[in-house]
């Protein structure tokens, strides 16, 4: 990204990202999971934007796709995926990186 030009518009871009980044761990696996990887080894493998879903619940903001709930691990009893819990991986990568 250093190379490019200031004066470059976002709309000239091609920045790869994954649609539905949340969804590893999602209730209703079979119909609602669009990756099969987590946050951390996305942005690991150059992924650049994520498209997430919040809804707020309980003064919370967690990650759903359409009504299935994005789950924190694949365990049946996981509590909800948050931003809190997505925003520490961004935060673990960019730390991880000398920027």
């Amino acid at each position: 990204m250093e190379n490019i030009s200031k004066d470059t518009k976002l709309s000239e871009l091609s920045i790869p990202g994954t649609h539905d980044s949340t969804t590893q761990y999602v209730n209703l696996s079979p119909i609602f999971q669009c990756q099969d990887t987590d946050i951390q080894t996305q942005l690991e493998n150059v992924y650049r934007y994520l498209d997430i879903r919040l809804v707020l619940k309980n003064d919370n903001l967690i990650l759903k796709h359409n009504f299935a709930k994005c789950r924190k691990d694949k365990s049946l009893f996981s509590r909800p995926l948050t931003l809190d819990d997505l925003l520490e991986d961004v935060y673990f990568f960019l730390g991880s990186k000398s920027i």
